[in-house]
């Protein structure tokens, strides 16, 4: 009826008042058309639900109009269209209501990718991060993607890292150009090892074999680390924990250009790899080394910077006692996506298990429970 017609725009218009106030508290600002919404503020869907807004109790009058039906009122009336909640945390978090949809990636932006299929919260965290980023800062991006990796892509590692929080990932991004532009860690990826560290190529495949083994069921790439075989002491003799992470940077620029490859060769993205990280004979007193622990968490810190999500999974096998006290020493310092990637496997029955559903056979070496043949001799040059 009209009476109620008329009770509902006056909810609508106090309602829209409300969120124009709370727009500084939510991050946001009135004058922007794109707003964005806490739960905990007065004009979240979870504040409406229930409230006098919703209930127009108490001297307010009747009517049955809830949260949802107001909530999509808003999706038609100009400029508060464009909504996205913001969690506890800070990320981002779709509002749920009839008529809310992402915000659509700026015109004339190509991030050759298909963002039809995406969560709502991470195409309206991409559409913000693109506009936050500018033609030049996305330019100066796509200058440094590897073969393969679309810039939509890249984007979303840094965003899905920082939690679909924009502004650290704008922080993430800018750091990585500035970062690649003075390590040059595609000339690095071209140089041998033992060109980038000093040491004989015997030596570094003595105390630090690593090679990419194969491929896992889905297309990620595989490596194995026989890091129970490092002595780093026995290293810094003819290197430094610098050089050595300079080396890092090498195996994480050609795991990232693996990726690519393989995206291209699959059709889809392969955005991360899958380590094996075997700690036979490992020492003790490596793992009381403070260099061993300096070069530990520095691979962490780089891979965080500037390889995000480009670690699928980390399985420590045939871990020590000491391999337990260490990560202990190195956790601390690891956000939590970065602890949620290793696993410790004590059993191997239960790395027999995991092997057999994640890697076929023909592409793990018997001593990692495939049937394969080892290519450690290809690794580390």
């Amino acid at each position: 009826s009209p009476l109620l017609a008329s009770k509902a725009r006056r909810r609508f218009e106090r309602a829209r008042a409300m969120w124009r106030s709370c727009a500084c508290q939510c991050s946001a600002h009135s004058d922007k058309e794109d707003l964005i919404v806490c739960p905990g503020s007065p004009c979240s869907p979870q504040t409406l639900a229930g409230s006098p807004l919703d209930s127009e109790r108490g001297g307010q009058g009747g009517g049955d109009l809830g949260a949802e039906e107001l909530l999509a009122d808003f999706s038609h009336a100009p400029p508060l269209h464009k909504v996205a909640a913001v969690g506890p945390a800070g990320e981002l978090a779709p509002v749920v209501a009839a008529g809310f949809k992402a915000d659509a990636i700026p015109v004339g932006v190509d991030l050759d990718i298909d963002v039809s299929n995406l969560p709502v919260e991470e195409t309206t965290a991409l559409s913000h991060l693109v506009a936050k980023l500018g033609p030049e800062r996305l330019a100066s991006t796509r200058q440094v993607l590897v073969a393969g990796e679309p810039l939509g892509w890249c984007l979303l590692r840094f965003l899905r890292f920082a939690r679909l929080r924009v502004d650290d990932a704008v922080g993430l991004l800018d750091a990585d150009v500035a970062w690649r532009a003075k390590v040059k860690p595609g000339q690095l990826a071209d140089m041998a090892c033992s060109e980038i560290t000093g040491c004989e190529a015997e030596a570094l495949q003595r105390w630090l074999p690593t090679w990419h083994q194969g491929f896992d069921k889905t297309g990620r790439p595989v490596h194995v680390a026989q890091w129970g075989r490092n002595r780093i002491s026995k290293l810094l003799a003819k290197t430094t924990v610098a050089k050595l992470l300079d080396m890092h940077v090498h195996l994480a620029e050609k795991n990232q250009r693996l990726c690519g490859q393989q995206s291209q060769a699959l059709g889809r993205e392969v955005r991360g790899c899958v380590t094996i990280v075997d700690c036979s004979n490992w020492e003790f007193a490596t793992a009381l080394s403070s260099s061993m622990l300096s070069w530990a968490i520095g691979m962490a810190d780089i891979d965080r910077k500037h390889y995000p999500e480009r670690l699928h999974k980390m399985y420590i096998v045939h871990a020590p006692k000491c391999c337990h006290f260490f990560w202990k020493l190195v956790k601390p310092t690891l956000p939590e996506e970065q602890r949620r990637q290793v696993d410790i496997i004590c059993d191997w029955d239960e790395w027999l298990a995991i092997a057999r559903d994640l890697i076929d056979a023909d592409q793990l070496p018997p001593e990692y429970g495939g049937t394969g043949v080892s290519r450690c001799s290809e690794g580390i040059r």
